[in-house]
């Protein structure tokens, strides 16, 4: 982890364990000003995520938590994978997850990073 993403990791960490919604949003939305577009999704979104995921397994993180930070997440990827203006020509890619996979931030995250080099994006989240 980068030493300018540590603070925002351990404060989002923080949030998520006291199911502060609003407080995760705004950490994440102060980031992708100060870290960009892609250091916000490789140097905080996917170690908080990977955080969040051993936590549940080690029983550290409840359910409850984890349904809190998944939500203020996709909402908050979902916006920002939009783009803003693209090229009528931009290259496309499909975002997608296995039918029935329940777990689809990886697929947000992907689009996000897409769309911020320049890919415009079709999206399936896991729906048949």
């Amino acid at each position: 982890l980068p030493a300018t993403a540590v603070p925002a990791f351990r404060s989002a960490v923080e949030a998520v364990l006291r199911m502060d919604a609003e407080r995760l949003e705004g950490l994440l939305e102060r980031a992708s000003v100060s870290l960009g577009q892609m250091r916000l999704l490789s140097d905080l979104v996917v170690p908080l995520v990977e955080r969040i995921g051993e936590g549940w397994i080690k029983g550290q993180v409840k359910v409850a938590q984890e349904h809190v930070a998944t939500a203020v997440l996709r909402t908050f990827l979902g916006h920002i994978a939009r783009p803003i203006a693209l090229h009528p020509r931009a290259p496309v890619l499909v975002v997608t997850t296995p039918s029935g996979q329940h777990h689809e931030l990886g697929a947000i995250i992907v689009a996000a990073a897409a769309t911020g080099i320049g890919w415009a994006r079709r999206r399936n989240w896991g729906r048949s």
